[in-house]
């Protein structure tokens, strides 16, 4: 991702092998409940589900459990592999931050940091006047981020900065242009439909405009930030 001199923080050992054989297991045992369970119900013809039901109770034992275990642990492993693709990666470098998720990468100029701080379970930076770069869920130990970004001579900052500057917003604030205001009450919507990545596209939409958006309990909270012509790194 970047220089030979860059600190890369991952996660631990175990945490990056355990979901490999635990996941694999759980789909196991959960396709053995299942298979129990379809012997039982397939004999229940007022049951719904019925098709589920003789597709999952077909084969004689013990092939017929075998075969559906073999099945649930193969999906639990291809879970493992998703949850392997979402880990957040961090490399952390004199002259560039970077942070990966995926195929995807999110890359800062060291002068275009302003800050990085936690938020609950995110991973927050901003820019030197503010603005909020980018905000990334994140399962890193926080210790071993600090003392990364300590070492190339990033700003960490243990919570948010600019905390109290934030007002909720109760449906309509005059301070906000129309637009924004319309993007929150759209987000505020999605955030209701638990629709993620909906509310997570509209938050950089509001940022792009000005308005940097934090959720306490499916609340929005606001602050002014830079507005910014080019809204900077995607992904």
């Amino acid at each position: 991702m970047a220089g030979a001199s860059s600190t890369e923080v991952t996660a631990g050992s175990w945490a990056t092998r355990s979901p490999w054989f635990l996941l694999p297991l759980l789909g196991a045992v959960i396709g053995l409940l299942l298979r129990i369970a379809a012997l039982w119900l397939v004999e229940l013809r007022w049951a719904p589900f019925q098709g589920v039901f003789e597709l999952l109770a077909t084969g004689a034992e013990p092939v017929g459990s075998a075969v559906v275990v073999a099945c649930c642990a193969v999906v639990g492993l291809g879970f493992a592999g998703l949850r392997a693709q979402e880990r957040l990666r961090v490399s952390v470098g004199p002259e560039e931050l970077v942070l990966a998720r995926g195929t995807g990468e999110h890359r800062f100029a060291r002068t275009a940091v302003g800050a990085v701080y936690p938020d609950g379970t995110d991973l927050v930076v901003l820019d030197p006047d503010g603005g909020e770069l980018t905000r990334q869920r994140c399962d890193l130990a926080r210790a071993r981020l600090r003392d990364a970004l300590a070492e190339h001579g990033y700003p960490w900052r243990d919570r948010d900065p600019h905390s109290g500057e934030y007002r909720e917003w109760t449906g309509d604030s005059p301070e906000l242009s129309l637009r924004c205001n319309a993007l929150l009450a759209e987000r505020e919507r999605a955030l209701h439909r638990r629709s993620t990545g909906e509310a997570e596209s509209l938050r950089r939409r509001l940022a792009e405009l000005g308005a940097v958006v934090r959720d306490e309990n499916k609340r929005q909270f606001w602050r002014t930030g830079p507005v910014r012509s080019d809204p900077g790194p995607t992904g």
